[in-house]
């Protein structure tokens, strides 16, 4: 009853709305509120950015101008220009700002910013000496600043001079820009580093042995000679085996006199017997053997035979057959000997009651039912109560409930019709569809609304404003022309929806590609220099997305290779850019000269990748370095240094992707001593110093060149 009333009422009111509604179209055009709310305005002109108007009424409720009438009076409102201020151009104001002003007429709007300043130039390039300066202008009104450029740090080229035997090392600093140096880490002289004596004249038990020594840095020799030591017997024992006769011998180290004692009869063989292996279905057996047992020897006198294996011995396992209460086995068989299964027996489950059911009383919904159940195999039964079904109610509708009111409804039972007292069906409530229905679609620039409906009564609910979608913009509408190294690109992209947004963006010129290095140490591993591009704002290029990148092969060994930067995206254009890779600096060096041969031996360690080493030499350690020769490997030998004191260094070569030197070595000296020889003034031969044929004779010194020009040959002792 209240529900019908309520619609009632409801009815009404939409009614006298409706015949309202003329009236309040009619009153839509004239102001409401009366003289009370109005201001007169006097005449006033519109500015850039403000509308201006004509003398007139105002309503400051209505927020609009009115007539004596009372109506609207739109007419009296005068637009301000559609673009605003129309600026003028930029002016320098002060070194931090700069300004302009708007050129319409009855308007002094001044506008100030601060300087955009770009990149900046070097005017002035700093060295070590002296600060450099570097010149900014605004990208806006073409001001200028200059700033001081720091002067550079010195780069020094450091160059370790290593200690020798007599003369000290140090560290010279050299900058590589200015010539400025110093010294320092000053090490005392080494001192000579004599190696092991060694034998130049081999004595005997009666001769005596002369020795030399050499220190390993500079090649000074030193000499002595021990008197004679007699003979110095080693004693080995050599033992008797089973067929050889043992004894003990004694021999000379110095000049090899040998003699046997404690003679030892051959021992003879002892002989064991080895016991036969029988065999097995498993393995194969051995017949019995017999070998000399004695340690190094292992004679065999009877050699032992294999047998073969022996055929399996098969048991075999009956099947037992599964009951109700009893597990059964199937049937299967093993070895008896080495218990291998041929047929594995399993275990076969309990068959379990198969019960067979009679009815015995049907169960009701109030009253419960009997049954028997009897196995079919064991004759073992038993009876089991059924449980009352219970009623099985179906729901019939009396009145139908809606999404706000309720309705009503009784059960009935389909088994026995028993009937209950009629229930109340709650009103559903609305049931809200989880899709949106849009009841005004979105633009680019306007909204739209939608709301979820009630699928039953197609009620509103949730009613959202859908925000507008904003333009897009996609591939297919922008249109590129990609910058380059010397010319400044542009994009515009046109909204793909409605046509009508544009975007036009202007795309810095390509400035700068640098290498991260240009030049690397080979050590084996593959370098990749890494690629910086920017544009002439400064702004970093993307790799991928605005260029792209491809190395020369093979960027292990030394040699040139190159970057092939290929621009992409809003770009366009190649650049190559080159790099090296140099051999590493040998990290040591040493030189020897050898007196007898007059031959100078430098060796130098390897370094990765080089192909030949080159080598130099100088007569001061700080002197003006010559090229002495090159080699495939890292030693070079030369006769051509006369006598005096040199200095070498060595640097690594490579020509197979393009000449490449690596760094030089550190410094090492040697003394290059004359070929001399002494030649006794009634001798036929030439002898080297400390020969004992020279003892007490006068001598001539000279060359070996010399003496073999005289007729004289080497003598066969000192010189082999």
């Amino acid at each position: 009853m209240k529900t019908v009333l309520k619609r009632s009422l409801i009815l009404c009111l939409c009614l006298l709305l409706l015949n309202a509604m003329p009236f309040a179209a009619a009153a839509a055009d004239k102001c409401p509120h009366g003289a009370t709310s109005w201001v007169y305005k006097s005449a006033q002109a519109a500015t850039c950015t403000e509308d201006g108007n004509t003398a007139s009424w105002y309503c400051s409720a209505c927020k609009r101008f009115v007539k004596d009438s009372g109506e609207f009076n739109d007419a009296a409102v005068i637009p301000h220009p559609a673009g605003g201020h129309a600026w003028g151009a930029w002016s320098k104001k002060d070194d931090a700002t700069h300004v302009r002003k708007c050129t319409n007429a009855n308007c002094n709007e001044v506008q100030t910013e601060a300087h955009t300043w770009n990149a900046g130039v070097e005017t002035k390039p700093a060295s070590c000496k002296e600060a450099g300066e570097k010149t900014f202008t605004c990208t806006t009104c073409n001001a200028t600043k200059t700033e001081a450029i720091s002067k550079l740090a010195h780069e020094y080229v450091d160059t370790t001079f290593q200690p020798t035997c007599t003369e000290k090392g140090y560290v010279q600093h050299v900058c590589d820009k200015c010539g400025d140096r110093y010294t320092s880490n000053e090490v005392a002289a080494l001192g000579h580093d004599w190696g092991e004596w060694t034998v130049t004249t081999a004595g005997d038990c009666s001769t005596p042995t002369t020795y030399a020594r050499v220190c390993s840095r500079c090649s000074v020799k030193e000499t002595k000679t021990d008197p004679t030591t007699g003979h110095k017997y080693v004693t080995t024992v050599v033992p008797a085996t089973c067929e050889t006769a043992g004894k003990t011998t004694h021999v000379c180290s110095v000049c090899g006199d040998s003699y046997d004692t404690d003679p030892v009869k051959p021992l003879g063989h002892h002989i064991v017997k080895k016991d036969a292996v029988p065999a097995t279905c498993k393995s194969t057996g051995l017949t019995e053997g017999k070998i000399c047992d004695r340690e190094g020897c292992g004679k065999v006198f009877v050699e032992q035979r294999e047998t073969p294996k022996t055929d399996h011995k098969i048991v075999t396992i009956p099947p037992i057959a599964a009951t109700c209460q009893n597990e059964g086995r199937t049937a299967g068989s093993y070895c008896e000997y080495c218990e291998t299964v041929f047929e594995e027996s399993t275990v076969i489950p309990k068959t379990g009651h198969n019960y067979v059911e009679s009815i015995v009383k049907l169960p009701s919904c109030t009253d419960d039912g009997l049954v028997r159940k009897t196995c079919t195999y064991c004759d073992d039964s038993k009876t089991e109560v059924v449980p009352a079904t219970g009623h099985d109610f179906e729901v019939v509708v009396i009145s139908a409930a809606t999404c706000d009111e309720d309705g009503l409804c009784k059960k009935i039972c389909k088994s026995c019709g028993l009937e209950t007292d009629p229930e109340v069906l709650k009103a559903a409530g609305h049931k809200w569809s989880k899709k949106w229905t849009v009841e005004k679609a979105a633009t680019c620039t306007d909204a739209g609304l939608k709301s979820h409906h009630c699928t039953v009564c197609d009620a509103r609910n949730d009613v959202t404003v859908i925000p507008a979608a904003g333009h897009k913009y996609t591939a297919d509408t922008t249109s590129i022309r990609p910058a380059t190294t010397s010319k400044n690109g542009k994009v515009v992209k046109v909204c793909a929806v409605c046509g009508k947004g544009r975007i036009a963006t202007v795309v810095s010129r390509i400035a700068s590609i640098k290498l991260s290095a240009s030049s690397f140490v080979c050590d084996g591993k593959t370098k990749k220099p890494t690629v910086v591009v920017k544009d002439a704002d400064g702004n970093k290029l993307t790799k991928g997305v605005d260029y792209k990148l491809t190395y020369s092969s093979g960027r292990k060994k030394p040699g040139v290779y190159a970057v092939k930067v290929t621009f992409i995206g809003n770009y366009s254009g190649s650049k190559k850019l080159a790099f090296k890779i140099v051999p590493a600096a040998p990290k040591a060096v040493k030189a020897a000269n050898d007196a007898k041969t007059g031959v100078t031996k430098i060796v130098c360690s390897g370094v990765v990748g080089a192909e030949k080493y080159v080598f130099y030499y100088a007569t001061a350690k700080d002197g003006t370095y010559k090229k002495l020769g090159t080699s495939d490997t890292r030693v070079l030998t030369t006769k051509a240094l006369k006598s005096g004191t040199y200095y070498f260094k060595v640097r690594a070569f490579a020509s197979a992707n393009g000449k490449v030197y690596g760094a030089f070595s550190p410094v090492c000296s040697v003394k290059v001593t004359p070929n001399v020889v002494y030649v006794p003034t009634d001798g036929t031969h030439y002898h080297l110093a400390g020969c004992h044929y020279l003892e007490g004779s006068r001598l001539l010194t000279m060359t070996v060149a010399e003496a073999k020009e005289m007729g004289k040959s080497p003598c066969s002792v000192c010189f082999g």
